[in-house]
């Protein structure tokens, strides 16, 4: 008898705990609801992937481009391309003009993150009526990349009058693109990685598992934005390319040097755009503005014409980071790319002006 007793009380306790359990579960899992729904209808928060389909390898050149007169998605926002890979806005119409204005970059001259007609590129089409605008920037691109798009591309397109480079502080290196060329089967195997943010990523599992929730979930995006300073992480990384290797840093600047005497020879003006990242907007430390210092230095002892445009998003007045996507190091958010398009504008009437 007192065995069946206990027997029942056993059972009965462990019934009670597994109810309790399903309970914990059902109400965690109502929790994560409603965060994910929190964010969603009320943050502006972009999920962090690219369709597969949108890199085509081997478009200029060696170097890999857009898919051409396709359509694919893009950080959360449906991305359309012409016969070059070149991004568009399907509603707008080329004006048919004799003039036009290349545009190289990378993922941020490709607007990741938000709609065309919002972006710089997008907002100059709709105010230079009179010329047609190329945008072949590319997710990954550096400034290898950029001689590609000159040296394959540019050759048979004899309207452009003026190229920009929209230099991102990346540039320098290809680390995005190392990524890139790995999903096309292109890309060596990694050398050992020197962090830990690095060394999580050779366990495939979590990576893929870190890919897979961040392009699902607005929730885990702004999880990981409260647990550390994304945008800070960035840049600290990217900084350290400029403090340890300066042959390292004339070897690849020396890129941007070939695509200006080429540019010249042909009577093309020039100018290289050099856009800062988030969190030099907000850090008073000088030290921060290493990788501007060493750019603008070369650019002025090649005498290759340039903007330099952190003191211009520093005074707009606004916060940084409502300048940038959420949580994002580099690419602009609507209101950043507004302000770019101003610089864009303002020197392209200068240049229109002295090449007529």
């Amino acid at each position: 008898m007192p065995n069946q007793v206990n027997g029942k009380r056993a059972h009965g306790n462990a019934t009670h705990k597994l109810l309790a359990l399903a309970a914990s579960i059902m109400v965690v899992l109502a929790l994560l609801g409603v965060g994910e729904f929190y964010c969603r209808r009320f943050m502006t928060v972009h999920f962090l992937d690219n369709s597969r389909n949108l890199f085509v390898a081997n478009r200029f050149g060696e170097s890999r481009g857009n898919l051409a007169d396709g359509e694919a998605v893009s950080f959360g926002v449906r991305v359309y391309t012409d016969e070059n890979g070149f991004r568009i806005d399907p509603q707008f119409r080329d004006p048919r003009s004799d003039r036009a204005i290349l545009f190289m970059g990378d993922s941020v001259g490709f607007d990741c993150g938000v709609e065309e007609q919002q972006s710089a590129v997008g907002r100059l089409r709709r105010s230079l009526t009179d010329v047609r605008l190329y945008n072949s920037s590319s997710i990954g691109y550096d400034l290898k990349n950029y001689k590609d798009v000159v040296d394959y591309w540019l050759p048979k397109h004899k309207d452009v009058k003026a190229a920009y480079v929209l230099m991102c502080l990346n540039d320098i290196y290809d680390q995005s693109a190392i990524e890139i060329r790995k999903s096309l089967g292109q890309a060596p195997e990694d050398q050992v990685p020197k962090n830990l943010v690095s060394l999580a990523k050779r366990f495939v599992f979590l990576q893929s598992l870190n890919d897979w929730i961040r392009s699902r979930s607005k929730l885990f995006i702004v999880a990981k934005s409260i647990l550390s300073d994304t945008s800070l992480r960035y840049f600290a990384y990217d900084l350290e390319m400029y403090k340890h290797s300066e042959a390292y840093f004339v070897a690849n600047m020396d890129t941007l040097r070939q695509i200006h005497e080429r540019l010249h020879k042909d009577g093309i003006a020039f100018k290289v755009i050099v856009m800062p990242y988030e969190v030099q907007l907000r850090s008073k430390d000088a030290a921060v503005l290493l990788p501007q210092a060493m750019i603008t230095r070369y650019l002025r002892e090649h005498d290759i014409p340039f903007v330099d445009t952190t003191e211009i998003f520093r005074n707009t007045g606004m916060r940084s980071k409502d300048l940038y996507l959420f949580d994002d190091a580099m690419h602009f958010s609507p209101a950043g790319h507004r302000v770019l398009a101003d610089i864009l504008m303002n020197d392209i009437r200068v240049t229109t002006a002295t090449h007529p």
